[in-house]
């Protein structure tokens, strides 16, 4: 049963990654600052995208399609994740 991503994650090499996670990271950090705790995960997860493109990252989202298929079946699901900045890097939900 294949399934694809609806969108290409693009290979990145250990350095180029843990330079874009330590910049998401401290954005992380500042709206926990700014927020508090307790909050919906819906409300970070939008801030930090928010937040993502205003530092200057195109391709944000947080929610992709996958399309899984099985013979003539074809369906197509929205996963939610936490966030997706550029095409390479992919932060779990």
């Amino acid at each position: 049963m294949p399934i694809k991503p609806g969108i290409q994650i693009e290979p990145i090499s250990n350095s180029d990654f843990h330079s874009i996670d330590y910049e998401i990271m401290g954005l992380v950090f500042s709206i926990h600052r700014d927020f508090g705790r307790f909050w919906n995960e819906m409300i970070y997860r939008n801030e930090l995208a928010y937040r993502c493109q205003k530092a200057g990252s195109e391709n944000v989202a947080t929610e992709v399609p996958i399309e899984v298929s099985f013979d003539h079946f074809i369906k197509f699901y929205y996963i939610k994740v936490f966030l997706i900045v550029l095409p390479q890097i992919v932060l779990p939900f």
